[in-house]
């Protein structure tokens, strides 16, 4: 009896360690999930856009010296949106040529190879290894192109054949999620446009070259937030998180021999960072893309603390455009605060959702904003839920327009921010 109940220990033990291992393991793909459409093995190759423009096979020549039977699909998009791996491989092409324009080739296994025509930008090298969902190249209209989109093909055991047999449009595989905020989305969107640009020490210039910290400082920046100028002042400042808690948008530290904080680069996904390098040319240096484990960081920093959905940043753009559409930015961002003001308080609801769309609150017509906000109500909206925009009104739940306010002879009893004015209580 005691030899079966020491076997059945031993088994439950190991099986313990085997289960210790497989969850110590799996943060590093927790923020690769979510959904994308296609299938199961591949996913579709432009995220953000599925409309197929050209499809496979036979066609008429959409412009002079394209083909009149087309090898892959073309998916119409603006310039510069990410395309990424529709499967995970080895790049054994990524190069220009005067009729694919800049085009990216990746080799998945004996039978498979998948290409990606016509960028305007590549952000990876010949010999790198990718994973699904990475984005490899920002579409373009170069080479013999009729128009901004991206080229996508399939050639199976030497011969091509149709996308749409492995990648659905409509298809959406939905998997386990950790949240990434939108900010957070477009700071790694920002940052791989400068790939390719020169190191520079002492640098702070994203275009002319920077250096690592410059860098990263001026990336932030951009999306309005201040960090310090150093490597080792960055991650003073920083909030310490644990390489389980990495996001994108998070901060990487390195040490040099004597334990002084060195160098900085910014996770983007996927177990890859973004950095300024050295001083060689690219891809060898400048700033390029590396694989997480390239060095061993020494700590890990971050500056973005807020937790928002895609729910609360589409309904308060779509308020803000409404609110806010003539003022100053920082009338965009009262109106912005005013809703938070109110999603803190008592009585106006719980979320941003429930707080724009309560009666007889918010009458502008905000619903007409709701599916497509401008670029500039989004990014308000984002700087008051991210809290990197300071607040113009304190913790004031109500407004009207200053010239409403002027006529009823009460503009003075609330603040004037933008066109509207800001009051603790409804004076009207």
């Amino acid at each position: 009896m005691s030899r079966v109940l020491a076997w059945v220990l031993g088994g439950f033990f190991i099986f313990l360690l085997l289960l210790s291992a497989i969850l110590g393991g799996s943060y590093t793909e927790s923020e690769t999930n979510g959904y994308y459409w296609g299938t199961k093995e591949w996913m579709w190759p432009v995220p953000d856009c599925r409309t197929i423009s050209s499809p496979f096979g036979k066609r008429t020549s959409p412009t002079a010296g394209a083909s009149t039977y087309h090898k892959g699909i073309d998916i119409a998009c603006q310039e510069g949106t990410d395309v990424v791996a529709s499967k995970g491989g080895t790049v054994i092409v990524a190069e220009s040529s005067q009729s694919e324009g800049n085009w990216v080739a990746i080799k998945h296994n004996d039978h498979y190879t998948s290409y990606y025509m016509h960028n305007s930008k590549l952000l990876v090298h010949a010999g790198e290894t990718v994973v699904k969902g990475q984005p490899v190249a920002l579409s373009g209209n170069t080479g013999i192109s009729s128009g901004p989109h991206s080229h996508f093909a399939i050639l199976k055991d030497g011969k091509y054949v149709n996308p749409l047999n492995y990648v659905d449009p409509k298809e959406e595989i939905t998997y386990a999620a950790t949240a990434t905020s939108g900010m957070r989305s477009e700071m790694v969107a920002y940052a791989k446009k400068y790939i390719g640009n020169k190191y520079v020490y002492g640098g702070t210039n994203l275009t002319n070259g920077a250096d690592c910290s410059g860098f990263t400082m001026k990336i932030y920046e951009h999306f309005d937030i201040t960090i310090p100028r150093v490597a080792a002042d960055q991650y003073k400042a920083s909030k310490k998180i644990s390489r389980k808690e990495l996001l994108p948008g998070d901060l990487l530290f390195y040490a040099d021999s004597s334990g002084t904080i060195s160098h900085v680069t910014m996770y983007i996904g996927n177990n890859k960072v973004i950095h300024a390098s050295n001083s060689k040319p690219y891809p060898e240096g400048g700033i390029k893309v590396s694989d997480i484990g390239y060095r061993k960081p020494c700590g890990y920093g971050r500056f973005i603390t807020a937790n928002y959905s895609e729910e609360d940043l589409k309904y308060m753009s779509a308020c803000i455009a409404a609110e806010a559409l003539s003022t100053s930015k920082e009338g965009q961002i009262a109106v912005g605060y005013c809703i938070m003001n109110r999603v803190n308080a008592k009585g106006f609801g719980s979320s941003v959702k429930q707080v724009v769309t309560a009666p007889n609150q918010f009458n502008s017509p905000w619903a007409s904003y709701l599916n497509k906000p401008p670029s500039w109500a989004q990014k308000s909206a984002r700087a008051v839920l991210e809290g990197t925009a300071k607040n113009p009104i304190g913790t004031r739940c109500y407004f009207i327009s200053s010239g409403y306010a002027k006529k009823l002879g009460i503009e003075k009893k609330g603040v004037n921010v933008g066109d509207n004015v800001f009051y603790e209580k409804c004076e009207w």
